[in-house]
């Protein structure tokens, strides 16, 4: 038994020398590498140094591109000719000027092919939209469609084509518009839908907008009101409140005027660029009866023809949602003017080339909180088209234009922080009121805002 004891120690001791001898070998090996290095080098250096230099050694491969991208752009700036070609390919990968978005942007698929010999539809046939919602709004009292009696819940839509604007000014007013419209959402307890898909690509353009309401009225039935707005509109009234109780017997609200729609089969007599739409069958049944003229090709190109032939001063083109609801409702009075409320007492679409010239003298002469001529609650640029590659009007009046709306109703914002653009014309700021240890008290004291906008803050805290 010690015999086997002494010979199971003897095996451990040799097992032990043989692995400090290896780690001897090991250090011996690294000690050499290291000598050879610095005395090639011509140096010494300290052991920490040794080591940082024998990590690097080891670790090069990983640290030669970096560092050679890093050397590169940081001397890029300080030569004047003679870059390299490495220099330069690297100057044009990091340029988002000359990169060709396009590479990114690829369209995967080929679009659905829709039976061309049976007419075109938004969706199945619903018939009984308002039971289902009612049925909903019962099993789901935390959703109320009303906010407070008179209040309804109103969802705002807007958007834009899921490509970057044809020119390189048209996003930065996307941004613009956008900002605007959430800003007065803000303000009522609206609640906001920005859409960028196109969800039926026949309906592309003037017409992209009825697939989107349709389908939004369907998945949220909690929203009694969807509020339509083009993305080249903006709000330049931000104390205006809808007059909700003015609609409740109205299903459709748009901005209008009875006697050029109804008498006079005018293309213009109303403005689809903004409007009301209120969630129930009737809504469905007529977003139905407005799409079959919307499918791109042939069939808009013929509707087009019918509209111009049979509504006063339509210029030839192919058919748009606007020529279609005059046409529609021109037609079928009896069928869907009782719930239809064409609203002219204030602007619910304001065209701009009316209004943007006299923003001084409304600052001047009125207040915000009236809606109408005197400080609209909607600039509309109908023909400006900031998004596009050509207008129907001079580019540098449209943007002057629209920087005007948009300071204008920005203004209104910021003057509740103390601030104000220093003109119309300006992207600068200044203040119009010093800082205070007391912001709530000073607020209430010097009535910073205008009683509509108190009103407004009243009912939506």
């Amino acid at each position: 038994m010690l015999d086997k004891c002494l010979g199971a120690r003897r095996g451990y001791q040799i097992r032990r020398a043989m692995r400090h001898g290896k780690v001897t070998v090991l250090c011996l090996l690294m000690t050499v590498i290291v000598l050879r290095g610095t005395i090639g080098a011509g140096k010494f250096g300290t052991p920490e140094q040794d080591f940082n230099d024998l990590r690097g050694h080891f670790h090069s491969r990983k640290r030669v591109e970096p560092h050679r991208v890093l050397e590169e752009v940081s001397t890029e700036s300080g030569r004047s000719s003679g870059q390299s070609e490495s220099t330069q390919s690297l100057s044009s990968s990091n340029s988002y000027e000359t990169f060709d978005i396009s590479k990114i942007l690829v369209d995967e698929g080929e679009e659905e092919k829709r039976d061309p010999s049976k007419p075109y539809t938004l969706g199945p046939r619903i018939s009984d939209w308002d039971e289902q919602r009612a049925e909903w709004l019962r099993k789901n009292p935390d959703y109320p469609n009303f906010i407070r009696p008179n209040k309804p819940r109103v969802l705002l839509v807007t958007g834009s084509s899921p490509k970057p604007c044809e020119n390189p000014v048209g996003d930065h007013y996307l941004l613009k518009s956008i900002k605007n419209k959430i800003d007065y959402c803000r303000l009522h307890g609206v609640e906001i839908f920005y859409n960028m898909a196109l969800l039926d690509a026949e309906m592309a353009g003037f017409w992209a907008k009825l697939p989107l309401i349709r389908k939004l009225l369907l998945s949220h039935p909690e929203i009694e009101f969807l509020w339509w707005m083009d993305s080249d509109a903006m709000f330049t009234d931000m104390a205006f409140e809808v007059p909700w109780e003015r609609y409740k017997d109205s299903n459709f609200v748009l901005h209008g005027w009875n006697e050029m729609v109804y008498d006079q089969k005018n293309w213009i007599g109303l403005n689809t660029g903004s409007f009301l739409l209120r969630n129930c069958q009737w809504s469905l049944d007529i977003l139905d009866a407005w799409a079959p003229m919307g499918p791109k090709g042939k069939i808009r190109e013929e509707a087009g023809k019918v509209l111009t032939r049979e509504l006063k001063d339509r210029p030839v083109f192919e058919a748009d949602d606007q020529s279609a609801m005059v046409y529609l409702l021109a037609t079928q009075r009896d069928k869907w003017g009782e719930k239809v409320y064409l609203e002219n007492a204030y602007y619910l679409h304001g065209y701009w080339g009316i209004l943007v010239d006299r923003y001084e003298e409304m600052i001047e002469n009125y207040h915000p909180g009236l809606g109408d001529h005197r400080w609209p609650l909607v600039t509309h640029f109908v023909g400006c088209k900031p998004c596009g590659k050509f207008g129907d009007y001079p580019v540098e009046r449209c943007l002057k234009q629209m920087d005007r709306a948009f300071n204008f109703g920005d203004n209104q914002i910021l003057q509740m922080y103390g601030f104000t653009h220093k003109s119309l014309t300006s992207r600068r700021v200044k203040r119009i009121r010093n800082e205070t240890g007391n912001p709530v008290e000073v607020k209430d004291e010097l009535g910073l805002l205008h009683p509509a906008f108190k009103a407004v803050k009243a009912s939506t805290s």
